[in-house]
């Protein structure tokens, strides 16, 4: 049988034993795992933000320097998305 490592730290979650390292089974699973992972948090992230993280800085740039004024409502909703691709940018780098 086939145990990858994700699937070992499931079963010692949900048996609430102590957390144990472990070496994968197999290694060419594991590969296609993470590369499962880093396309589905691509995918995700393309899905759900139509701007990149660039155009998100340029627009609270321009709000800075006066340019284009932001409400405060407007502004937070940008730092808020901003902050949710960073998060996943640096989960596909952790991968």
């Amino acid at each position: 049988m086939r145990r990858s490592l994700c699937t070992n730290i499931v079963d010692l979650i949900f048996k609430k034993s102590h957390l144990l390292i472990t070496q994968p089974v197999d290694p060419e699973f594991e590969l296609l795992v993470v590369g499962c992972v880093i396309q589905l948090l691509e995918g995700l992230e393309k899905a759900k933000y139509s701007q990149s993280i660039e155009a998100d800085k340029k627009q609270l740039a321009k709000d800075k320097s006066g340019e284009v004024p932001l409400s405060f409502r407007i502004k937070s909703a940008i730092m808020y998305r901003l902050y949710q691709k960073t998060i996943l940018n640096n989960n596909k780098i952790l991968m």
